[in-house]
C-alpha cells in the first residue's frame, strides 16, 4: 500500500498503460499471448479486489476481448465486472464514464454479435450517457 494517495495514482495510471503496452505487443507478436495471459489474469484478480483499479479494468476486458480467445478464456467475467458492478456504482466518475463510453465505442461489432452487453447492462449503460 502506498503512502500518498498521489503515488497510488501514479500507480494505476502506470499499470493501465502497461496491460495497453501488452495488448499491444500481443496484437503484434501473437506467440507472446501465452506467455503475458496467466500475468494479465493475475492482475484481473488483484484489481478486482482493489476498489480503485476500476480504470485498470478497463485496459484489462480489453486485452481479453482482443486475445482471450487464442487463450480459451470467456471474457464474460470480465465484463461483468465493468458494466455490472463498477460502472452500476462509480458511474458519476467522469474518467469511468469516458472509458466505458470509448470501450464501448471501439469494441461495437464485436460486442454486438458475441455478447449480450448492451441488452443486460443497458441501464448501466445509460447512466453514462
Amino acid at each position: 500500500k502506498t503512502l500518498r494517495s498521489i503515488d497510488d495514482d501514479l500507480i494505476k495510471a502506470c499499470l493501465y498503460e502497461a496491460v495497453s503496452l501488452l495488448d499491444l505487443l500481443c496484437t503484434y507478436q501473437r506467440r507472446m499471448i501465452h506467455e503475458v495471459f496467466p500475468t494479465v489474469k493475475s492482475l484481473f484478480t488483484r484489481v478486482t479486489q482493489d476498489e480503485g483499479g476500476s480504470r485498470v479494468l478497463v485496459a484489462l476486458v480489453q486485452f481479453f476481448i482482443n486475445h482471450g480467445e487464442s487463450e480459451m478464456y470467456s471474457y464474460e467475467p470480465a465484463i461483468q465486472t465493468f458494466f455490472g458492478d463498477i460502472l452500476a456504482v462509480k458511474f458519476n466518475d467522469p474518467g469511468i464514464a469516458y472509458d466505458g463510453v470509448e470501450f464501448c465505442l471501439s469494441n461495437m461489432s464485436q460486442l454486438c454479435n458475441s455478447t449480450t452487453l448492451f441488452t443486460k447492462y443497458f441501464p448501466n449503460l445509460l447512466k453514462i450517457l
